[in-house]
């Protein structure tokens, strides 16, 4: 007499899911275009997902991360020319998933409205802001979402002040006060950094700098402060500084300007306003 095979069920359906997933990944890693497999999976994810309905002509460019691990590095752009940045995204082929992203992350006008509410409750609350502020009605309120940082800016101006209070949410579903600053000043780095810049920009005015660089194409200007509005300019080519100028950038002058003479490298004066 034959007997007939009879499998369990539950054998039976584990069988069936792994063969389904040997299939998912033989499917995947048969892919000719790994690229485009991973912009697939990490424009699927929800998030992502989300952020792109904002921007109906995005596209994306994808390139190989780590050929062990077979990851995969895809950016978001908000439009066809790939121009302007939209997110990131970390895809891991071999399981098909989104292993890291940053998206801008959009609010709907009633989640706006609500969390509008709750931010400026909360830098309202906040004794340091208070302090600050004194009497909060004598200051004029400003309240901005921002979608790719993902915080909201409470901003109080009165007359020239200012102050900008950086709310987000924690893990936890919490607000919290991220800052306090002033959204007008720089720190010193930043302000060092723009007063270089007026420096190199002020020295470029000067006529006769460029009968001496012009036809140098392998010139670099580095400046350096003499006092908070001084500023000196030196005109390097070869490793020899070939020209000097000293200005003020409160008073937008050129103070003084001198030359190296080509033998002796002793500076000659060319012009001195003061």
């Amino acid at each position: 007499m034959k007997r007939s095979l009879r499998i369990p069920l539950f054998l039976l359906i584990l069988l069936l899911a792994v063969a389904g997933a040997y299939f998912v990944i033989q499917t995947a890693s048969a892919d000719p275009n790994p690229a485009q497999q991973a912009i697939d999976i990490a424009a699927a994810h929800p998030v992502i997902a989300a952020a792109l309905e904002h921007f109906p002509q995005w596209s994306a460019a994808a390139e190989e991360d780590d050929p062990d691990a077979n990851t995969w590095y895809v950016t978001f752009y908000e439009d066809q020319a790939q121009e302007e940045w939209l997110g990131e995204a970390t895809v891991d082929l071999d399981d098909g998933s989104v292993v890291d992203y940053s998206v801008p992350v959009f609010l709907s006008p009633d989640e706006e409205a609500q969390q509008r509410a709750e931010v400026e409750a909360v830098a309202l609350a906040d004794a340091q802001v208070l302090a600050l502020l004194g009497d909060p009605d004598n200051w004029q309120r400003y309240t901005e979402y921002d979608p790719y940082e993902i915080n909201w800016h409470v901003t109080f101006e009165h007359g020239l002040d200012a102050w900008d209070v950086i709310v987000v949410k924690t893990e936890d579903d919490r607000w919290n006060i991220e800052d306090i600053r002033d959204p007008y000043a720089f720190d010193a780095e930043q302000k060092q950094r723009l007063d270089r810049d007026k420096a190199v920009e002020l020295a470029f005015e000067s006529d006769d700098l460029w009968r001496v660089i012009d036809d140098n194409d392998d010139w670099n200007a580095i400046a350096a402060p003499l006092t908070d509005a001084q500023w000196g300019v030196s005109f390097v080519v070869d490793h020899r500084e070939v020209y000097y100028v000293r200005v003020d950038i409160d008073a937008w002058e050129i103070l003084e300007e001198s030359a190296h003479a080509s033998e002796t490298g002793v500076f000659l004066p060319l012009q001195a306003v003061k």
